[in-house]
């Protein structure tokens, strides 16, 4: 074998050793590898209270986080997993996305039709949610849409 062959060899060996490695795994809501933003999927449930609760990546949040060019699904939850109907309101103009209202049927979850329509690091939040034909206090919940990296 040349030496360029050698070479050639050994080069692309350490590249299917090394490159994998270096890949950026997704966290919440994250980036994977080769840059491309993954989904986030936000989930909604009611408390004993009967306030609203949105959870990302397992933990309750006020404001879920989501990257500007990240899709998004929402799904309503009861305590034992299964999918419920709601009805999800941004305030009229007040929306991240082109739409201001998803709804879901129950065993659904809804997603806007793609990414948010603005990259201005800010916090939108929800006027009113529905779960289950109940609506629940909404508080302070709303989505925190942050710029690129």
């Amino acid at each position: 074998m040349t030496s360029r062959m050698q070479f050639g060899v050994l080069l692309a060996v350490c590249a299917c050793l090394f490159l994998p490695a270096c890949r950026k795994e997704g966290g919440e809501g994250g980036r994977v590898g080769g840059g491309q933003q993954s989904a986030v999927t936000i989930t909604l449930s009611t408390d004993n209270n009967g306030n609203c609760v949105q959870s990302q990546g397992g933990a309750a949040v006020t404001n879920a986080t989501v990257h500007y060019d990240q899709s998004v699904t929402w799904c309503a939850v009861d305590q034992s997993g299964n999918r419920l109907a709601f009805d999800l309101q941004f305030a009229q103009g007040a929306s991240p996305f082109a739409q201001n209202q998803f709804t879901a049927t129950a065993g659904n979850c809804s997603s806007p039709s793609g990414t948010p329509v603005s990259a201005v690091d800010r916090i939108y939040p929800y006027q009113q949610i529905t779960i289950n034909g109940k609506q629940c206090g909404v508080g302070t919940d709303g989505m925190h849409i942050k710029p690129g990296p």
